[in-house]
């Protein structure tokens, strides 16, 4: 449905007068008809998406298999009636939408990516019209996760607006390990960062302490106090996304669901470090493996414990 720069119709409901093969060969043309003309309005930006539950059509019998003249006027007037919905339209990022709603307004697909996500951390996608609309599948998850897969130059904006509803951690939280490596991976091909995606790809799944443990791995040194105040080039395995995404920090995240959020706000807010070859060594460094007295193998991940920031720094 997103592929292109177009509309799409659901459905169509046409009155023809005449025997069932009538019917069915208008119905054909109609189809023909429908797809030659540009039904997307002036003023709408060409990131935008409209989505409209139902609307009449405002020249009923206007619409000619055979006049072009007429078949003009009749896109004209819907256009009107299309841009006229755009400027009314809800708009879900804003906040909850009406039921009876006749159109919502999304300003770009990292906006709808945001609040699919939302609404799916809420447990509310099946009830909205439009998801319904937009997404004909059966599964709530894989319908999110494909979302997401399908679009990865949008999910930097997208997880930046998470952050901002503070729907965040719940929402990779609810994605978990494994769907965060293939987002990882989504992402970092297609915003060609090859020894990101390598590095991600060697990360192992994360393996939850023995119950009682209190030991935090934290790139071999002591875990961190709460409250403490450290200097980032004393602590080589911290984090490298710390001082772009504090979000990150604080949570009992596993170091798949940690590296997806800090590369991916990185990449929002200064995709020029992103890039650089020294964070991809820093994010090599952080998500090392130390072999543990048993002989078992963790992978080391920044501690929940605090927030590390450079003493001194606002």
């Amino acid at each position: 449905m997103f592929r292109e720069t177009k509309t799409v119709i659901g459905s169509v409901t046409v009155r023809v007068k005449g025997t069932s093969s009538d019917a069915l060969s208008a119905g054909q043309r109609i189809s023909g008809l429908l797809e030659a003309i540009d039904l997307r309005p002036h003023g709408l930006a060409a990131s935008a998406i409209l989505v409209i539950n139902r609307m009449r059509d405002p020249l009923p019998g206007r619409l000619s298999l055979y006049d072009q003249r007429r078949t003009q006027e009749w896109e004209h007037r819907v256009n009107d009636v299309i841009a006229n919905l755009a400027r009314t339209a809800c708009r879900p990022a804003s906040g909850t939408v009406p039921t009876n709603s006749g159109a919502v307004l999304f300003s770009d697909r990292s906006e709808l990516l945001a609040c699919l996500s939302r609404d799916w951390c809420n447990g509310s996608v099946i009830e909205q019209w439009w998801w319904r609309t937009l997404f004909k599948t059966a599964g709530v998850r894989s319908t999110v996760l494909n979302a997401w897969l399908e679009a990865p130059e949008y999910a930097p904006a997208a997880l930046e607006q998470l952050a901002a509803s503070s729907t965040l951690i719940r929402f990779v939280r609810m994605l978990g390990s494994s769907d965060s490596r293939k987002l990882l991976q989504s992402i970092t091909s297609r915003f060609v960062l090859p020894d990101l995606a390598a590095t991600c790809a060697a990360i192992p799944m994360f393996v939850a302490a023995p119950p009682g443990s209190s030991k935090v791995l934290f790139a071999g040194k002591a875990p961190l106090q709460p409250g403490a105040v450290v200097v980032a080039e004393s602590l080589p395995g911290i984090a490298p996304w710390w001082a772009w995404a504090p979000e990150v920090f604080g949570y009992d995240l596993d170091p798949l669901q940690e590296c997806l959020l800090g590369i991916g706000l990185t990449l929002a807010r200064a995709p020029h470090v992103a890039r650089s070859r020294s964070f991809a060594q820093d994010v090599r460094r952080w998500s090392r493996i130390e072999a543990q007295g048993d002989g078992g193998m963790a992978p080391v991940f920044s501690s929940a414990a605090a927030v590390p920031h450079v003493a001194g720094a606002a």
